[in-house]
């Protein structure tokens, strides 16, 4: 069963822990996990008292994830996890919908295999080759759905599984299942998205048509080419403005943007603030 029909089976799945977690040694337990599509007003916001280790994966749509004062873009088959005591924001991308897989955790070892996970300061596995965590993670979904009854030892293991397959994500293992052309696309918008890029542009680098592109790109990435360069120059807006004195109109050249109207309100339609107020906000 591919991962597409797994997610139909558990889409708007909510799991929640009735009863506080045992003080059990060496087991980790889920406190919430879930499966959903998100709305174009969806926006998460945490402070730093949030105390879970928590994981998503992205599925479907992109976004944006805000954490330890950086920007991250999210799209289809990456993953992104959040360390207790860190505030945080996630939301959706400019009115479209966002799939997420997710899964809240507690326990005693999970300290110390999430600092693995963030010894790098990797927040975000930026990979299209995720789908096999994407599979692990809905192997727990199943396995908390009813009526099954719950081994809390068999689900641990299978938590541990799955956190160990991300710390293996982390040493790069090449991608087995992302078409050769999208990964050359997204190297190529990655390298080229602070000029004037085209998507003809793109798929001439790649000499395939506009319209193969297009498709091939929404069915890997989640989004479509255009939507996926403005997210890169927001991102890469959002990472100048955190850390440079320069202008708006400036950083609206830099990322691309050459109209200064126009990179306010892309700006805004993400961010839900304007450029000014976003640096005040730091």
């Amino acid at each position: 069963m591919t991962i597409d029909e797994r997610i139909k089976n558990v889409l708007h799945f909510n799991y929640r822990l009735a009863t506080p977690p045992a003080n059990d040694n060496f087991l980790f337990h889920v406190i919430r996990a879930g499966c959903s599509y998100f709305d174009e007003d969806f926006k998460i916001i945490r402070d730093n008292n949030y105390p879970y280790y928590t994981v998503h994966f992205v599925f479907d749509g992109c976004g944006i994830f805000h954490i330890s004062k950086k920007e991250h873009l999210l799209k289809k088959g990456d993953a992104f996890i959040i360390f207790p005591g860190e505030a945080h924001d996630y939301s959706n991308y400019s009115h479209s919908s966002l799939g997420l897989l997710w899964i809240e955790l507690s326990g005693s070892n999970c300290k110390e295999l999430f600092s693995y996970l963030l010894s790098n300061n990797q927040y975000v596995f930026k990979n299209v080759s995720t789908e096999k965590a994407g599979q692990q993670l809905l192997d727990i979904l199943e396995y908390l759905s009813p009526p099954v009854t719950i081994n809390k030892y068999e689900l641990s293991s299978k938590i541990y599984t799955f956190i160990m397959y991300l710390l293996d994500l982390m040493t790069g293992i090449p991608t087995k299942n992302t078409p050769a052309l999208i990964v050359k696309a997204l190297t190529y918008i990655d390298e080229n998205f602070t000029g004037q890029i085209q998507i003809r542009d793109i798929a001439d680098n790649l000499h395939i048509s506009h319209t193969y592109l297009t498709k091939l790109f929404q069915k890997n990435v989640g989004v479509t080419p255009v939507k996926y360069i403005n997210m890169k120059r927001i991102e890469y807006a959002c990472y100048l403005l955190q850390n440079t004195d320069l202008s708006c109109e400036s950083i609206s050249d830099k990322t691309g943007i050459y109209d200064n109207a126009y990179f306010h309100k892309m700006f805004k339609s993400v961010k839900g603030m304007t450029p000014v107020q976003y640096k005040e906000s730091l």
